[in-house]
């Protein structure tokens, strides 16, 4: 997951300095925990999109292109992930099911190169 603005539920304060207005916005990575994350007001998130640095902003066009990225498949069940570690920990306690189905031993063998 990337760094991103996400809606923020709580009423809590922006965390911006001397800013007093109550929080819309968290600043940070959405699959991670809200206590690590900059609470933003709705005019402070604005103000930090409308102030980045040129070499920051998108060039026209750009911003709706997503990054290819590469996919990471549990060797035992098939499951995609798009980080390596966190194939490697779901491999290591996977039975070799996905969705109450087996994998066939061939594609277990042909991904491990082992029986």
């Amino acid at each position: 997951m990337a760094v991103k603005l996400f809606p923020c539920g709580f009423d809590i304060p922006c965390q911006v300095y001397a800013c007093s207005r109550p929080a819309r916005w968290y600043l940070g990575r959405d699959d991670g925990p809200v206590s690590l994350c900059m609470t933003l007001c709705d005019t402070c998130a604005r103000e930090l999109v409308d102030n980045l640095p040129a070499k920051l902003k998108p060039i026209s066009g750009e911003a709706d292109v997503q990054p290819s990225r590469q996919s990471y498949n549990c060797p035992k069940c098939g499951k995609a992930f798009d980080n390596r570690h966190a194939m490697a920990v779901h491999a290591r306690w996977c039975e070799g099911e996905e969705n109450g189905t087996a994998v066939a031993e061939s594609a277990v063998v042909s991904a491990t190169g082992s029986v």
